[in-house]
């Protein structure tokens, strides 16, 4: 079983065969994965199994550390979520993109918060060696974003940066034995 498909899985909550190769048909031979409309997707009993995956990586982790992390990032997170309503939102009203100033300003905040978030990768990346795949997946969306492709800042069905911030989020929600109701009533959900 491979452990970091499943969790990339319970993570989307479908992906294209392709994104998981070989492992896809052994782990539909499992009965872990099914096939949907949109893709592969857990059964009841994959997520069962990705969720015990998160808890024997949690439980191979020094707590202290991944506290660390956590904190890191939530230290983060407030200036991010502010910089992504500005970008959907400008006075008053939906930001239609049309001010590329405006949306350039965002870009380079967020530019600054890539860069902050680096030491945090580093720290997760070295706790959990799969969480490595963040930090190549951030700078591929603002590179994009960059390029002036706009819809790499929140669109949801693709590795965009806000995307790829939850999942991040999420991750280390998980690896402290934190859930999402209590970040969220904590003020610090992604």
């Amino acid at each position: 079983m491979n452990a970091s498909v499943l969790i990339l899985l319970r993570l989307k909550g479908f992906v294209k065969p392709e994104a998981i190769g070989a492992d896809s048909d052994a782990l539909v031979t499992a009965g872990l994965v099914d096939t949907a409309k949109l893709g592969l997707r857990l059964t009841p009993a994959g997520r069962i199994a990705a969720d015990a995956a998160w808890q024997a990586e949690r439980a191979s982790i020094p707590a202290e550390a991944i506290e660390r992390v956590h904190a890191a990032f939530v230290a983060l997170n407030a200036e991010f979520k502010g910089l992504v309503a500005d970008w959907q939102l400008r006075d008053g009203g939906p930001n239609d993109h049309s001010d590329i100033s405006y949306d350039a300003k965002i870009v380079e905040r967020l530019d600054q918060v890539d860069r902050a978030l680096d030491p945090v990768l580093a720290d997760a990346s070295g706790l959990v060696t799969r969480l490595a795949r963040y930090r190549p997946a951030f700078t591929a969306a603002l590179d994009k974003l960059r390029d002036g492709e706009g819809r790499w800042m929140a669109a949801p069905i693709i590795d965009s940066y806000h995307t790829l911030w939850f999942e991040l989020h999420e991750e280390l929600i998980r690896l402290t034995g934190r859930t999402r109701a209590a970040e969220a009533a904590a003020g610090t959900a992604a």
